[in-house]
């Protein structure tokens, strides 16, 4: 599940009114949870330092709760309370008495004169917890909390934030002036939109969900339909070829683009749909560029199209090459088509005639430019891949207002063109027609590089022909690419990533996934 900060404001009051869960029973579970989640993340040397920074609210309580367990797992641990110790209520209060049963040294910061006194503590601090503030605090930083973050940003020091780091809004992602940047955020039950939209997700470094026993059915219906995708998840749906596979078995795929000076797409897009385990792959280009093109392929075969004047494809091999597509298993329509309007009319064609599953990319969903109600007017199965831009044009709205309704937005397509539509970016989201909807967490922007939705493209397409439904086929699609990126650019770097080493890379995230030793996708 994934989570607004009002979903889980409604899910934490039913369960502790309905399902009679207490506060501080699940505030003794949140801090227990960031005290392991912590020394199984990050290398505790014990006896160094601990600083946990702890606002007045639950948010503090959690960390309060926290400082406990860390003096359990052998760390010197010290408490910070950015208040008046009077002003605290309920189980906040409860468990800053706890900390004196505990021996756990606690200091009250009634304001910034008092804090100043406690700078020493920020700067020989081997770690520092931010318990500030909570999934329900919104606006600018001010006062005793803002000096707080900026001593904490100041020290250097490793931070672990508790549910999300403060001055993140937990529902937009939007990060305040002086807004804390983690090194690992553990959040409490679910994850939350914050977590995943930036700029939030820059400022929480690597995620940690806790389970302290709010049960889905605590979450309101419409909370339900979102998702956040995992190894054990996506690693589900990856499809396992039979011991007796032949390579007509696990997927015939077809990639109608290409065009001067953009012949690497349709070839980059063919080498990732071979990589991702589909058993043949063609590339459909116009005849008079297969020269060109020859050099580009060795596993993937190409099938000549007819041409225009300027090489471009037409329509005309819609009819001509018929047979060739009954006998196809997926479709991907766009890599290196170029604008010439007869390869346009030919995209909008294939989408219409086709009865295999079509993935749609690139200057193939630029030929519905004007035309997006033409999307539902076909038989077969569609996945759509845009990135902003695309989107924007298709649905005719300003590039901003796509990217501010990131994860709406997908999902009203969605339904409207009766499509699977996979919105790329940071983060990418995946819609289904009927509501559902998966955030994909892997990915960094070193892909932000020419080529890196060819191979999408490509990957989904094989996951197409091998028999996933297309939300399934479009979800583990862009895990998959998303997962070979990170490893990419932590063997090459982010500034020198391009788009064929995501092809070199996916064996690797491939196996790694189906060992189910994928590690939990870093934040980047």
């Amino acid at each position: 599940m994934l989570v607004s900060a009002a979903w889980m404001q409604a899910a934490d009051r039913h369960t502790i009114e309905q399902l009679g869960v207490p506060v501080l029973t699940l505030m003794e579970r949140a801090g227990e949870g960031l005290a392991r989640a912590t020394d199984s993340h990050v290398d505790l040397h014990r006896g160094d330092p601990i600083l946990l920074v702890c606002g007045k609210g639950n948010n503090g309580g959690d960390g309060m709760v926290a400082a406990r367990h860390f003096k359990a797992l052998g760390g010197k641990v010290e408490v910070l309370l950015m208040g008046r110790a009077r002003e605290l209520q309920g189980a906040a209060r409860t468990n800053w008495a706890r900390l004196l049963k505990a021996k756990i040294a606690r200091h009250e910061v009634a304001d910034e004169a008092a804090l100043a006194r406690h700078a020493h503590r920020f700067e020989r601090a081997a770690l520092v917890v931010d318990a500030l503030l909570g999934t329900g605090a919104r606006g600018p930083l001010t006062g005793v909390v803002a000096a707080a973050c900026e001593a904490l940003t100041e020290s250097g020091a490793p931070c672990v934030a508790a549910d999300l780091p403060t001055g993140v809004d937990a529902t937009t992602g939007e990060a305040q002036a002086g807004a804390v940047r983690a090194d690992l955020t553990v959040t409490f039950a679910y994850p939350k939109f914050g977590h995943m939209l930036q700029p939030g997700r820059s400022h929480c470094g690597a995620l940690e969900v806790v389970d302290i026993g709010i049960p889905v059915s605590a979450l309101p219906e419409e909370a339900r339909r979102f998702e956040v995708l995992t190894p054990l998840s996506a690693a589900a749906l990856f499809p396992r070829r039979a011991p007796t596979a032949h390579k007509g078995d696990v997927g015939r795929v077809r990639i109608v683009g290409g065009s001067p000076g953009m012949l690497g797409a349709p070839a980059l897009a063919a080498r990732a749909a071979l990589r991702s385990g589909c058993g043949l792959a063609t590339v459909c280009v116009p005849a008079g560029l297969y020269d060109a093109l020859a050099p580009l392929l060795l596993e993937a075969t190409a099938s000549l199209w007819s041409e225009t004047p300027g090489r471009a494809h037409t329509a005309a091999s819609l009819a001509d090459h018929a047979e060739e597509l009954r006998g196809c298993d997926s479709l991907a329509v766009g890599p290196g088509l170029g604008r010439d309007p007869d390869a346009w009319e030919l995209a909008r064609g294939l989408v219409a005639a086709s009865a295999a599953p079509v993935v749609l990319d690139a200057d193939g969903l630029n030929a519905f430019e004007g035309r997006a109600q033409d999307l539902a007017r076909r038989a077969a199965p569609l996945v759509l891949t845009p990135h902003v831009g695309e989107l924007a044009r298709l649905t005719k709205l300003a590039r901003e207002e796509v990217e501010r309704r990131r994860l709406e937005l997908p999902s009203e397509c969605a339904r409207e063109w009766n499509a699977v539509v996979l919105l790329k970016g940071a983060p990418t989201v995946v819609a289904a027609p009927d509501g559902r909807v998966r955030v994909n967490p892997t990915g960094n922007a070193g892909m932000a590089t020419g080529g890196s939705g060819d191979t999408l493209t490509g990957i989904v397409a094989t996951l197409l022909a091998r028999g996933l439904d297309p939300f399934d086929a479009a979800s583990l699609g862009a895990y998959i690419h998303g997962y070979a990126g990170d490893l990419a650019a932590d063997e090459l770097g982010q500034e020198s990533l391009v788009a064929s080493d995501l092809v070199t890379f996916l064996p690797d995230a491939i196996q790694s996934l189906l060992s189910a030793d994928a590690p939990s996708a870093a934040r980047r």
